[in-house]
């Protein structure tokens, strides 16, 4: 009887010991389902905040690398007067008087086109004629027709040439000033005031 016993007492064991391997087995793979789940979705909810931020956050505009050394050149009609030797050009008029400045932004004076539809909206100051190259622009009375090609002396620079383009209500023979010398800016024109007995020789009359 006590044989008996002790081999059943030994099944009880052996199944006991068994089935808490087999238990400890499917635990333990259970538990890696569980972290493989969990490691899927924090993958998929770090996915998910990439493509929400990345869709919160602007596009960059792709800046151009700056080239050191490297000047833009600007339009002609904003570059200085060329330096051409006009004291062998025939002089067809002399005469002088005062001499004013107006900007292109003077309200009520202009629209930001001479009178000859030269646009000088954007600041420019100079008009690039093919004789005289880049010729600053100057408005007069209708005794000097549009195009016409003046030297000044005792303004600005010495000599000065610049080429008939605009009007003025106040502008010309008889008149406060005999010509209205084109600034940057109604700002700089008040600065750079009005220049008296302004020697005025006409190089060409009209285009």
């Amino acid at each position: 009887m006590n044989k008996v016993c002790y081999k059943f007492l030994q099944i009880i064991c052996v199944c006991a010991t068994t089935f808490i391997i087999l238990s400890l087995a499917i635990s333990k793979n259970t538990i890696k389902e569980i972290q493989y789940k969990n490691d899927e979705e924090i993958n998929e909810v770090s996915i998910f905040q990439k493509i929400v931020i990345e869709n919160d956050n602007p596009v960059k505009a792709q800046v151009k690398p700056k080239v050191e050394g490297k000047k833009e050149t600007p339009p002609k009609s904003l570059q200085v007067a060329s330096n051409i030797d006009t004291t062998n050009f025939q002089v067809l008029a002399v005469s002088s008087g005062t001499v004013s400045h107006y900007g292109h932004d003077c309200y009520g004076c202009t629209t930001g086109r001479t009178a000859s539809g030269y646009y000088v909206g954007d600041g420019r100051l100079y008009y690039p004629d093919p004789t005289y190259g880049n010729v600053r622009i100057v408005a007069a009375g209708p005794e000097y027709s549009l195009g016409t090609i003046l030297r000044l002396t005792n303004v600005e620079a010495n000599p000065m040439i610049v080429i008939v383009l605009d009007r003025g209500g106040d502008i010309g023979a008889g008149r406060r000033y005999i010509l209205d010398l084109l600034a940057e800016s109604n700002a700089q024109a008040y600065q750079l005031g009005i220049r008296r007995d302004v020697k005025i020789e006409v190089l060409r009359s009209g285009y």
